[in-house]
């Protein structure tokens, strides 16, 4: 959910795969559209998801922003 002010910056669908151990993340919100990467400086991840090869429509998602995970 957006508070007040905040600003969807995109959507779309995710997959765990367990064999390939990636979470892969593609496609586009029908509301909001593609995930607008440029428009994040930094993507704050879960910490338990270190160590899973996330992706987006099969490019690694740190070619699009800085992940961080705490």
């Amino acid at each position: 959910m957006l508070q007040a002010g905040e600003e969807c910056l995109g959507g779309g669908f995710y997959e765990f795969d367990y064999i390939r151990n990636s979470l892969e993340l593609s496609g586009r919100s029908y509301d909001y559209g593609r995930p607008r990467w440029d428009a994040v400086d930094v993507l704050t991840v879960p910490a338990v998801f270190r160590g899973l090869d996330i992706r987006y429509d099969e490019i690694p998602l740190q070619n699009f922003v800085p992940l961080r995970f705490e």
